[in-house]
């Protein structure tokens, strides 16, 4: 693959990869990846994003029913 920022060729690699939402911050620490040896830049197949995608959309979902379930206790007096 060519880099389409400086034209290099790409090399398969493992990247970090952090998604950020409210409530949480989940990171993937070696997400399979195409990476520009001379810019950095990054590049994902198209199969990795939806697997990382579905990760994420049921952490939210699963994140939402955490959050249903909260239990508060009354402060100690």
């Amino acid at each position: 693959m060519v880099c389409i920022k400086c034209y290099n060729d790409t090399e398969r690699k493992f990247t970090p990869f952090t998604v950020k939402r409210a409530g949480y911050e989940l990171t993937f620490k070696e997400v399979p990846a195409w990476i520009c040896p001379n810019c950095e830049y990054t590049y994902f197949e198209e199969s990795d994003v939806e697997i990382l995608h579905n990760a994420v959309a049921n952490l939210d979902e699963q994140s939402e029913t955490l959050k249903k379930n909260i239990v508060y206790w009354p402060e100690d007096k």
